[in-house]
């Protein structure tokens, strides 16, 4: 899958590509004059979040949880942010929800994307993490809940039987 949106904001341009191909890569690095080995380093995984700043612009590289109710397991999904002074660029590796529903409002809605005070990248920057900080709370909720159940099991006498789930809830929580 390879989606790609441009909206227009007062001042900027937001630019987000899901999942792209490494000739579109190319492409963005030729037109948004960002060194084409940054854009490349988006198709390797990341094992964590980092930021790295050029002369011309700063990339931030983040991972986000999402669960996954098919499968019952929580898989991360990677935003690499290249943040110059009349752009900002994202691009999305694996599912996220939650930035996908917010990217949709944006170019569904231009009174939104003229409410974005300040009208910089970086104050866009700051509301879509602020977004996807947010959307964590559920998941995280879940997972306590999940825990306060295990733990009222484990006092039942009933350990033996919760051992798959322990270990789901402990993949859960430590692989991402």
């Amino acid at each position: 899958m390879n989606a790609a949106n441009e909206i227009k904001f007062p001042g900027f341009t937001l630019v987000s590509v899901t999942n792209p191909s490494a000739t579109h890569l190319d492409e963005l690095a030729r037109r948004l004059h960002l060194e084409p080995i940054d854009l490349a380093e988006t198709n390797s995984p990341a094992k964590r979040t980092w930021l790295e700043t050029h002369p011309q612009y700063a990339r931030l590289v983040t991972l986000w949880p999402t669960y996954r109710k098919s499968s019952r397991d929580i898989r991360p999904a990677e935003l690499s942010f290249f943040l110059r002074p009349e752009v900002l660029l994202v691009l999305q590796r694996g599912e996220l929800p939650a930035f996908a529903e917010l990217i949709h409002q944006y170019a569904a809605s231009a009174e939104l994307r003229e409410h974005i005070s300040e009208r910089t990248p970086e104050r866009l920057l700051y509301v879509l993490i602020a977004h996807l900080y947010q959307s964590l709370f559920p998941m995280i909720n879940h997972l306590i809940d999940d825990c306060d159940t295990i733990e009222h099991e484990i006092f039942s006498s009933r350990e033996r039987q919760l051992i798959p789930q322990i270990l789901a809830i402990r993949r859960n929580i430590t692989d991402v």
